[in-house]
Order: C-alpha cells, then structure tokens, then sequence
C-alpha cells in the first residue's frame, strides 16, 4: 500500500491532540465525583457518567478521526488493467547506461541528463507508444511498448550504468534490439530515437543503421556531451573517485562523437541533435513526432495502485454511528409489582374473627 498524499499524516497530531483533550476531560469529570460519591453510588444514580461508557465514546470517536485521516492520504493498493486505444507512432528509445555517461561535462553528468530528457519527452507525449532499450556492451529490451507512461517512468528511474553489466558501448547491438521490439506493423509508424554520447567501440552501428532504415525505421539521434571531452569518474577499491585510465596509465577522455550520429540519422532518414541545456531539441523532436502519420494503437495498461477512499470513509461513518446511538442509561427489567396472596389477606383476617367470637361468648 501507498499513499497519494502522505504530508496528510500530520493530521494525526490534532487526532492525538483529540484523545488527549477527551482523556483529560473525562478524568477531570470522574475526580469531581468522586468529591460527592463513590463510583458504584454514580454508576448507579447517574449511569451516563459510567466509566466504561466514557472510555467506549473516545475510542470510537478517536478511531473514527484516525481513519478519516488514512482516506485522506490516498491510500492506494489493488491492481486494475484497462486497455487503451488511441492514434499515434511506435517509438522505442535507446539509452545509453555505459561507463562513458558518468562523465561530468552535464550536471551531474551524462546519464542523467539523458534520464531527464526521456522523461521530459514522456511528458509531452501524446498517444504513441514507447518502450525503452539500455545498452552499454550489450542491449536489453526493459520496457515494451506501451502507452503507460508512468510505468515507462517507473522503469526509467532505476536506470543506472549498472543496469547493463558487459562493458563497453554498442550502438549496433541497440538498434538490433530495438528493430526486435517493434511488433509487424506499417513502417510509416515506426521511429527510434538513440540517447547516446556516440561513442562506439564495438559493432558495426552504421550497419545496423541500414537494416533499421529497409524495416522504414527513422533513428532520431540526441547526441550527450562535449566534443572537447571530458574525464570519466569511476570509484577505486577504497571508495575514492578517480578519473579512469588506458594500458599506459593517461586518463581517458570521453569526447561526443557526432560524425557517427549524423550518420545514422542520414541513413535512416531521421534528424540528429545536440543535447543542451534548454533542451530545445525535445520541442524539434516533437515537432518530428507530429508530423508522422498516425495509426490506431491499442496498449493493455496496467495501473498497478488505485486510490481508496471509501472504505475508511464508511468504517469512521460507522464509527460515528455507533458512538452517537450508545444509549445514555444501561436497559433495566421492569419491576414486577408486589401483590400479596389470598392466604396472607385470610391470615390478616383471623384476628378480627377471633375478637369477635370472644366478645359474644362473654355477653
């Protein structure tokens, strides 16, 4: 279970607040008798001040409060799948998790900045599908195609340059994975767009430019980093950053290799960026997106949490209720009334019978 809005939680204090107050009073009211009269004397004169009654009042009121609170954090839990259908393309995002993404000419640095603009880009999408393919020596496909951007997001968010544990860069082995994810459909709905620093060290990646290009696959490029290059930081086996080095002990500079960006965005017909700051290239890629016939998509979605108002809502209302019909005096048994016997009335008669007798006797 989650909760949608968890800063409600500080409603608990007035709850607290709530059970201490009533507590206090209830003390307070039970001291006052006992200054005129033994508890069982109250109990029994007065039954509403019972302590029992008071102490079920509180906990009825208080627990009523505490779930109102809950409902009002957005508790959410269950799973629901709803199937989808809207107008759109086909887009599968490359990403590039390799060791070259750490490097720090983006703050923090590449691959976070990567990170962000996909994000950005999920933001601003509307009814294409997308899945998403890390690469760094080899590919994974980690999200298929769908049209639920939040789950995108959530596979998004624990993207590290540990997510792919073979070393090194292969930008073929990303555009092979990414042709496998697109299912058979009209290559007029087919785009891929490649988050990289362009670096290739294994693979031939304008090869698998042309495959993508014959299935009618455009790559799209955004290009990470500085042409200058810039120190990788990796951490050595005593926890200290260093800067990572070749055979011969110089530091490694990682510069943006844009020559073979643009060439695989020519050969595939697609459009290559430079990332920057103001990231304006996203609004060109849009612009890119939009202009590329739709088709009708259909995606299972799934929404792993809903939000769950009701039945803390009915439990405090029931709560409340039970509360407010607590009757104020216990139920007693009527009194039977007393009625003397026939033969107690004769007893009380005798007398009466008996002088009588004795007064004619003496006459």
């Amino acid at each position: 279970m989650e909760f949608a809005r968890p800063i409600a939680f500080a409603l608990l204090i007035v709850v607290a607040a709530l059970l201490a107050i009533m507590v206090w009073a209830a003390k307070r009211k039970r001291t006052g008798q006992a200054a005129f009269a033994s508890r069982g004397l109250w109990a029994t004169i007065q039954p509403t001040l019972a302590p029992r009654r008071d102490r079920l009042r509180i906990a009825f009121v208080v627990s009523a409060a505490a779930l109102l609170v809950m409902g009002i954090a957005g508790p959410r839990y269950g799973t629901v799948y709803e199937e989808v259908r809207r107008r759109g393309v086909d887009l599968v995002v490359a990403l590039d998790v390799s060791k070259s993404m750490l490097a720090e000419d983006f703050a923090p640095n590449r691959l976070e900045k990567a990170k962000h603009q996909l994000e950005s880009l999920l933001d601003r999408l509307q009814g294409d599908r997308i899945a998403i393919v890390p690469f760094a020596g080899e590919a994974h496909l980690l999200c298929p195609l769908t049209l639920d951007y939040s789950a995108a997001k959530l596979y998004l968010s624990i993207l590290d340059s540990a997510a792919i544990p073979t070393p090194g860069t292969n930008i073929a082995a990303a555009i092979t994975e990414s042709i496998a994810a697109f299912e058979d459909v009209d290559r007029k709905h087919k785009v891929m767009l490649l988050l990289t620093d362009g670096e290739s060290l294994q693979g031939d990646a304008l090869e698998a430019a042309r495959k993508a290009a014959e299935e009618g696959i455009a790559i799209h490029t955004i290009g990470i980093g500085s042409p200058d290059g810039v120190p990788i930081p990796i951490t050595n086996s005593a926890g200290e950053t260093e800067y990572k080095k070749d055979a011969a002990g110089n530091v490694i500079l990682s510069k943006l290799d844009e020559e073979t960006l643009e060439s695989i965005s020519r050969i595939t017909g697609g459009t290559y960026y430079r990332s920057s700051y103001g990231e304006m290239e996203l609004d060109w890629l849009i612009d890119e997106l939009a202009s590329m016939e739709k088709r009708d998509l259909k995606s299972q979605v799934m929404f792993r949490k809903k939000e769950r108002f009701w039945p803390f809502a009915v439990a405090a209302f029931v709560l409340l209720t039970l509360e407010a019909l607590l009757p104020d005096r216990p139920l007693r048994k009527s009194r039977k009334k007393n009625v003397a016997p026939e033969s107690s009335v004769a007893d009380a008669q005798k007398p009466e019978v008996d002088e009588q007798t004795t007064r004619r006797e003496a006459s």
